[in-house]
């Protein structure tokens, strides 16, 4: 066990391994010159592009990512870390136009198509093909043919693929983008909730896992439910036992959290507790693996109504291949208009990469890494993205 600065790090993460008790410290052990080393490889490179009709922020950097996490400590296998202070990095917005009217209730990238579902008008999906400045759109809200209730967006995993799902209808079609269309593949149902009222969950997310698993997230008014489904058998295989969750009697809201997903792993970002929690997913189960931040909760503010006082930490969370980049607010829900939002980026093993400073309000985030450019929403700029 390394006790001091010039000991050899007894990790490829660069962290002295301490025993306290049943639990194991890690410490940072990079040296003064090697983090000056380190500091020099975090620079840079912004570009900009420029499109029509509504905006689109997009920033673009170099993902050369390094840092250190200063306190790790494991209990249960389950390693809970610090937060980082890392100095933020400044980058700058781009407007692109877009061609079309824009109102984000849903959106994804797929193979450099953006799709965009807003159910407030007709047809409700539009796909820009963001290479071209082409778009076409699809979708229109009733019961008829290509008609939807309350329609909503699914992230699929396949290229060129998108799925659209209503819970009150109990229905996902898989479509498939093709030149100037989309095509049908083929629909699949939710498992039952409510078997009397043939209904399933109220999903506001669902995530494509594989070919017949997907990840769907339900917000009921007093439980949050995260739940591995296979929708060839209409089952579902697995959930996600939260450390963090309503008491008996208590209400959902102040322990609601967004779930991105990638390969072998989901990712939990609470929106009024600072707080990431990275699970691995294998054998069809999913596994705490690594907590990043505390579990200070808002309950109080929430039970005197006072949402407007509660802190706002994390609005958006996705997942890259090896990096994780999570919107950060950090301030009061009524002072979210005027805040400056940043993106924090870590590794799967809960290293703190990089914090960017946005340097205005940003709400939603889209990553593309193949082209390492992040689009970006701000809900004060009416006609942007």
């Amino acid at each position: 066990l390394a006790m001091d600065e010039t000991s050899q790090c007894d990790n490829a993460n660069r962290y002295r391994r301490i025993l306290e008790g049943d639990e194991r410290i890690y410490d940072c052990c990079i040296s003064g010159k090697s983090r000056k080393r380190k500091r020099g490889l975090q620079k840079m490179v912004n570009k900009s592009i420029l499109l029509k009709s509504l905006h689109i922020y997009f920033f673009i950097y170099a993902m050369i990512f390094c840092g250190c996490q200063h306190t790790i400590k494991v209990q249960n296998e389950v390693k809970e870390c610090t937060k980082g202070d890392l100095k933020n990095e400044t980058i700058h917005s781009v407007a692109i136009k877009l061609p079309f009217l824009f109102y984000p209730e849903r959106w994804c990238l797929n193979d450099s198509k953006l799709y965009v579902l807003n159910s407030r008008i007709n047809p409700f999906l539009t796909i820009y093909n963001l290479q071209e400045n082409s778009y076409i759109q699809y979708g229109n809200i009733g019961q008829g043919p290509k008609e939807f209730i309350v329609p909503s967006l699914c992230e699929m995993k396949e290229p060129e693929k998108i799925g659209i799902y209503s819970n009150s209808m109990n229905k996902l079609d898989v479509l498939h983008f093709n030149s100037d269309s989309l095509l049908y593949v083929k629909t699949l149902h939710f498992p039952l909730w409510n078997k009397q009222k043939g209904i399933p969950k109220a999903y506001t997310r669902l995530i494509q896992y594989n070919d017949s698993l997907f990840i769907g997230t339900s917000f009921m008014p007093k439980e949050i439910s995260v739940e591995l489904m296979n929708l060839k058998t209409e089952k579902v295989v697995n959930s996600v036992n939260f450390p963090l969750k309503p008491k008996e009697g208590e209400y959902s809201r102040p322990y609601e959290c967004k779930i991105a997903t990638e390969m072998n792993f989901i990712v939990a970002a609470y929106r009024y507790i600072n707080r990431l929690e990275i699970y691995k997913l294998s054998d069809q189960k999913f596994q705490l693996n690594t907590i990043i931040g505390d579990a200070n909760n808002q309950y109080d503010l929430y039970r005197l109504n006072k949402d407007n006082e509660m802190i706002l930490h994390y609005s958006d969370i996705v997942c890259g291949k090896n990096q994780i980049y999570a919107l950060y607010r950090g301030v009061k829900e009524k002072e979210l208009s005027s805040a400056n939002s940043k993106i924090e980026v870590y590794s799967y093993d809960g290293t703190h990469l990089r914090t960017f400073d946005l340097g205005r309000s940003i709400e939603k985030i889209l990553v593309d890494e193949s082209s390492m450019r992040i689009y970006a929403f701000d809900r004060n700029e009416k006609k942007t993205l």
